[in-house]
């Protein structure tokens, strides 16, 4: 049986260095990303290499993807984002709803977010 190499992601160890934000008693810990956090960041830094720089999936191909159930991948994404890991749009599309994502906050992405995700939405 031939292996897919379209569907697949790799974890690196630089990805361990990231740091993401827990609210805990007394303010905020800065915490290594770790566990379904790190994946998905794995899985959209795969995915996000293509020609616009952003990853575009649903999250019921992250569910297939990941094994993870949405509500957790709801959770984690937005552990990501508060810890401006990535940048997160969303839209409707006939199929169901799509999730774009981008890593990071620099204005280079956030140029380019804001242009792939307007010409999404307007479709």
């Amino acid at each position: 049986m031939a292996m897919d190499y379209t569907n697949f992601y790799t974890v690196y160890y630089w990805m361990s260095k990231l740091k993401t934000k827990k609210v805990v008693k007394g303010g905020i810990k800065m915490e290594p990303l770790a566990g379904v956090a790190k994946d998905l960041y794995a899985l959209i830094f795969r995915f996000s290499h293509g020609k616009n720089g952003c990853c575009n999936m649903s999250y019921k191909t992250m569910e297939d993807v990941t094994g993870v159930p949405k509500s957790t991948l709801i959770r984690n994404l937005k552990l990501l984002e508060e810890s401006n890991l990535i940048q997160i749009a969303g839209h409707v599309t006939t199929h169901g709803r799509r999730v774009i994502l981008a890593l990071g906050r620099s204005n280079i992405w956030r140029e380019a977010f804001i242009d792939v995700y307007n010409r999404f939405a307007l479709t």
